[in-house]
């Protein structure tokens, strides 16, 4: 049985090569909300214009910890796995960078309306090796979970990530 630490580089690895050849979002379409009226907005975008998404560091994915919602869907996939990298590298030191990678691949529990709209806009176009990635880094987490809860001597809600694996262990990608 391999590590937390073992499974942590192969997942990795499945991340840098199933997000690879992702295409950067255009300059234009970083968040969805391209106002100037709108200060975390605009950090944002000054911060992730023309960044490729393999450059971005845990310092900046904790510094921008809460911007995955506010990313178009193109931004979205793009910036991910930058996201998913960090919370790998660094489980213990991203802070809630976590939660809200969790929470964005959590699909709503209803199957209509916008929020439904919102999250399949954002997943739809995933190719099979990114849902492979994508499933691998919620297998991993999961188990940093349940060590985290077991040294507690409890179990962790199901609910924290349950939800997503479930739906990404249907999800078919994109061939």
């Amino acid at each position: 049985m391999k590590s937390v630490a073992e499974n942590g580089a192969i997942v990795k690895v499945a991340l840098f090569a199933a997000f690879a050849d992702i295409p950067y979002p255009g300059d234009g379409n970083i968040v969805v909300d391209q106002s100037v009226f709108d200060p975390e907005c605009t950090e944002i975008v000054n911060a992730f214009t023309g960044m490729k998404w393999q450059d971005v560091s845990v310092k900046m994915v904790l510094q921008f910890k809460e911007a995955l919602p506010l990313f178009t869907p193109a931004a979205f996939s793009f910036y991910l796995p930058a996201y998913m990298v960090a919370c790998v590298e660094a489980y213990y030191d991203v802070d809630v960078a976590l939660d809200s990678v969790l929470f964005n691949l959590t699909p709503p529990v209803s199957r209509s309306g916008w929020q439904w709209d919102f999250f399949q806009a954002r997943v739809k176009g995933f190719s099979g090796p990114q849902v492979d990635a994508t499933r691998s880094f919620l297998t991993l987490m999961n188990e940093y979970e349940l060590a985290d809860w077991a040294s507690a001597g409890k179990v962790p809600p199901r609910e924290r990530i349950g939800r997503a694996m479930d739906f990404w262990a249907q999800f078919p990608g994109r061939a």
